[in-house]
């Protein structure tokens, strides 16, 4: 018996073609303004969904969403920004395989950034988010970041 057969759960273990299993999605973007001076400039709302049977798909459900684009601000034009919330509904199969080794729940966050275009080659962006996280912690987690963008 190799590493492999003691480690591995026995899905990981097994290869081979499954017939019958089905995923459905779909995917919508939509304006809600859009900039009459710069067509496919504006914000909106999108949004990302999927189902499916969870086997061998690691997902059973997904969904995410939100709101965002360009800057409200006239004297802003570069700047973008956004606000979206995701879950992952794991897969029950997922989760019984990996719990002797690794309790595994859903997951979902929300997130909020703005990006601030300093320069046309220099962005500076702000990013904070909330996260319950379904693998490896009991607590849900804030997170702030802060990040530099540099086009040469």
């Amino acid at each position: 018996m190799d590493l492999g057969q003691v480690l591995l759960p026995a899905f990981l273990r097994e290869s081979g073609v499954k017939s019958g299993s089905w995923q459905v999605g779909i995917q919508l973007a939509h304006f809600l303004y859009e900039n009459p001076a710069m067509p496919g400039d504006g914000w909106g709302l999108f949004l990302k969904a999927g189902i499916s049977d969870g086997n061998p798909n690691p997902f059973q459900g997904t969904i995410s969403g939100g709101i965002g684009g360009k800057s409200f601000f006239k004297c802003r034009p570069n700047d973008t920004w956004g606000l979206g919330y995701f879950y992952y509904n794991l897969s029950d199969d997922l989760q019984d395989e990996l719990d002797p080794l690794l309790e595994i729940d859903d997951e979902q966050g929300v997130e909020l950034y703005y990006n601030l275009a300093l320069t046309p080659w220099f962005i500076l962006g702000f990013d904070l988010q909330y996260v319950n996280p379904g693998i490896g912690a009991d607590e849900d987690a804030f997170i702030g970041g802060l990040r530099a963008r540099i086009r040469f």
